[in-house]
């Protein structure tokens, strides 16, 4: 009779173990699954944010209150006109809540001039708001136009070159 208590002993030791280590195995599928979804969450959002400059730098550089323009012509591809520029930054801030948050949402654009000057313009920059212990990351690009400046003297060349910076204010997942 001791014998069979000892079998049936040995039998539970090892149901026991058995079944912890399964339950360790889970637990490290779980953590492994965890991990994997956090990293494909991560590379998710950056191609959302990737997507995001790419059409908030086309809305910018399309915008009628800055490209360069000759009466009825077409416009410039990739210009920006710097008297319009210089007299848009009021234009948004007046009309910010009624049309430019929903077209730029939460972002920063800036407009650089390089050439021949050394101008910078920030024309519209909307920052989310933190709270305790919560940190927003800022992502930008860059893009290479022509600036077309009216007022400068006629007899040198009235273009120079510069650069958009557009940018946009983000959670990041953690």
């Amino acid at each position: 009779m001791i014998k069979i208590t000892k079998k049936a002993q040995m039998h539970m030791t090892e149901t026991i173990s058995v079944i912890f280590i399964f339950f360790v195995l889970v637990a490290f599928g779980i953590t492994f699954y965890y991990f994997f979804q956090k990293s494909a969450l991560q590379e998710e959002q950056q191609k959302q944010m990737e997507a995001k400059l790419e059409i908030l730098t086309l809305r910018v550089i399309n915008l009628p209150e800055l490209r360069c323009s000759k009466g009825e012509a077409e416009p410039i591809d990739n210009c920006i006109d710097v008297l319009k520029l210089s007299s848009t930054k009021d234009v948004f801030k007046e009309y910010f809540s009624d049309y430019y948050f929903e077209v730029f949402s939460f972002a920063k654009v800036k407009v650089v001039e390089l050439y021949p000057g050394n101008s910078t313009w920030t024309l519209y920059e909307q920052k989310k708001e933190t709270q305790e212990n919560q940190t927003f990351n800022y992502e930008s690009t860059y893009f290479i136009v022509a600036l077309r400046n009216e007022t400068a003297n006629l007899r040198e060349d009235n273009f120079g070159f510069g650069y958009i910076e557009t940018g946009v204010y983000y959670e990041p997942i953690e």
